[in-house]
């Protein structure tokens, strides 16, 4: 069946026309997926994206824009993945991509999971209790439960209400906090 034949029934809900075009198309999902693969992106996460981007392309899809739907499908499916790719490198989910956890309790998740002998567990958490009491002995105490609260993603206007302080007074120690970590740099 070629694509007009699959496509209008698709759009109109029949879930056999869309499992057919899905299965149709999902070869070219995965290749995309494959050609921006990296380390920081799963290859399954990068194939979620295109599958998004494959159905805003049925959605959105005008035999109008003078290109088969094979070729606009294809735009939106590698430009979906591309957006994930840099809304993940952003800056603004640097905090996320980066964070290392400062419980003992979570020690295990900053050890990398390939060195797992008895001495290198031993030696990442001699480092992380240094690191800890370098962190605890710069930080004021008021300082330590804004950068506590903010590390477990609470917003300013939350950690205010947490801490029974004004938003600009987070502000101002989130301030603080940066200045004097980056002194541990």
């Amino acid at each position: 069946m070629d694509d007009k034949s699959i496509l209008i029934p698709s759009i109109n809900g029949d879930h056999q026309a869309m499992t057919e075009l899905i299965s149709k198309y999902m070869p070219i999902i995965v290749a995309k997926a494959k050609k921006y693969q990296s380390f920081l992106l799963e290859q399954d996460d990068l194939v979620q994206e295109g599958l998004i981007g494959f159905l805003d392309a049925i959605r959105s899809y005008d035999e109008g824009y003078g290109c088969s739907f094979k070729t606009y499908c294809s735009i939106c499916v590698e430009n979906k993945i591309k957006n994930a790719i840099i809304y993940h490198n952003s800056l603004k989910n640097k905090i996320l991509t980066e964070s290392v956890p400062l419980d003992i309790a979570d020690l295990s998740l900053a050890i990398d999971k390939a060195s797992e002998s008895p001495e290198d567990i031993f030696l990442a958490q001699e480092q992380f209790s240094s690191v800890k009491k370098k962190i605890d002995s710069l930080l004021s105490e008021l300082e330590l439960k804004v950068l506590s609260c903010y590390l477990k993603a609470y917003d300013y206007e939350q950690i205010a209400a947490i801490l029974s302080i004004s938003r600009k007074s987070v502000d101002n120690s989130m301030q603080r906090v940066r200045k004097k970590l980056r002194q541990l740099l």
